[in-house]
């Protein structure tokens, strides 16, 4: 009977410790998956955020280039007369070299997959700050960008093109500063991602 005991204990603990060290091989496996696809987000999120950078820059050299040609004619010539109205041979007379807005629209996929497939939690809270940093940046400067363009297709061959001048000085004051408050920001987030990714 005490044989028979002891045999059912041992086949007990044996039963105990293999389900143990399955749990462990499982966990230790979805660990390692856990960790092959937050480096996977990360590194597509760096890709992104380069991408939008490189947005950003051409961007702020393209708004440079309008606005120092617009201070220049400005000085010059009166753009608040009402004989000019809002056409694009005025606006190129006032800001020569424009071709348009040129506030890019800056994605944000990669980050929101990494938000909703529950990878964000897994990476470090200096990743995860400057990350919401910068893509809620983003989302500020794409809001502003909606708004200068939604205002630009209300205008017409009537409208003053004093109008369209306060809508660029908007773009001035905002967009402009907001790309480079942008790049600052993509700079920081890419320096600690690519620090994550060695």
């Amino acid at each position: 009977m005490k044989s028979k005991a002891l045999e059912y204990f041992l086949q007990l603990i044996i039963v105990v410790v293999g389900v143990f060290l399955g749990m462990l091989v499982t966990n230790w496996s979805n660990d390692r998956q856990q960790n092959k696809n937050q480096r996977l987000v990360l590194q597509s999120i760096l890709k992104e955020m380069k991408v939008n950078q490189a947005k950003v820059e051409k961007a702020k050299k393209y708004h440079q280039k309008i606005f120092r040609a617009f201070d220049k004619v400005r000085a010059n010539e009166n753009y608040n007369d009402d004989k000019y109205k809002f056409s694009g041979n005025n606006l190129r007379k006032f800001l020569p070299g424009w071709t348009g807005v040129g506030m890019p629209n800056l994605d944000n996929a990669m980050y929101e997959m990494a938000k909703y497939s529950n990878t964000m939690p897994g990476m470090s809270y200096k990743i995860q700050e400057s990350l919401s940093r910068v893509y809620h940046y983003q989302s500020l400067y794409n809001q502003l960008a909606d708004k200068v363009i939604a205002r630009f297709f209300e205008f017409n061959e009537k409208t003053p093109l004093r109008e369209g001048i306060g809508v660029i000085w908007m773009m001035r004051e905002g967009g402009y500063a907001g790309e480079l408050g942008a790049i600052k920001k993509y700079k920081k987030a890419i320096s600690l991602v690519e620090e994550e990714l060695r």
